[in-house]
């Protein structure tokens, strides 16, 4: 195949990869900012978004297609395993839970190896909020868990608070995001309050 042909093949395949896992490139637009925990901080941006859809395109991050009951996607860390059922993505929100866990598909390729479990999913509901957001779309609502809906809550008062929904890029280190976490805990029982990220680093 002439040069340009696998040029232009590529950039189809980079399009796709994109389109599935965000919509659309530009929405990926507005989420820029820093967080560090334990001496590590990691830039969740479109750049890094990027990366991560050219390490499905690379395949060093495996899509696979079975995700857990009542999900759209899931994210394996130690596997390098995004589970993202495709036929499942029809709204905003929808793709906003796979921009959810292309989160924490980034900060495993980033390698933010200091930072808990508990933070990796302060990063994911903030992207996700911001996400929804920028989009024009409501906060997801679960008439049965407050404590659920109460994480959107306050990931919006944490961007509205640093500004995030203009992507300004601010970096935010633990004291500053500590409520989120702490509203985060009270649903992901599951997780030590310490408890470190397994398998860290995409191969």
């Amino acid at each position: 195949m002439p040069n340009d042909l696998q040029d232009f093949s590529r950039k189809v395949r980079e399009t796709l990869q994109i389109n599935l896992l965000y919509g659309k490139a530009e929405r990926l637009d507005k989420i820029n900012y820093q967080l560090s925990e334990n001496g590590t901080t990691v830039a969740v941006n479109k750049a890094n978004y990027l990366a991560v859809a050219q390490a499905v395109q690379e395949r060093r991050i495996i899509v696979m297609q079975d995700v857990p009951p009542g999900s759209v996607a899931a994210y394996d860390n130690g596997g390098d395993i995004l589970h993202v059922d495709f036929n499942q993505v029809k709204t905003d929100r929808d793709q906003s839970a796979v921009v959810h866990e292309c989160t924490h598909a980034l900060l495993d390729l980033m390698k933010a190896v200091n930072f808990t479990l508990l933070t990796s999913e302060v990063a994911a509901f903030l992207s996700q909020t911001i996400y929804l957001k920028n989009m024009g779309q409501p906060l997801p609502k679960d008439d049965n868990d407050t404590e659920y809906n109460r994480i959107f809550i306050e990931a919006d008062l944490l961007a509205q608070k640093w500004g995030l929904y203009g992507g300004n890029g601010a970096t935010l280190n633990r004291p500053d995001f500590q409520t989120l976490r702490t509203t985060i805990q009270k649903v992901y029982l599951q997780f030590g309050s310490e408890e470190r990220i397994n398998g860290i680093g995409v191969k």
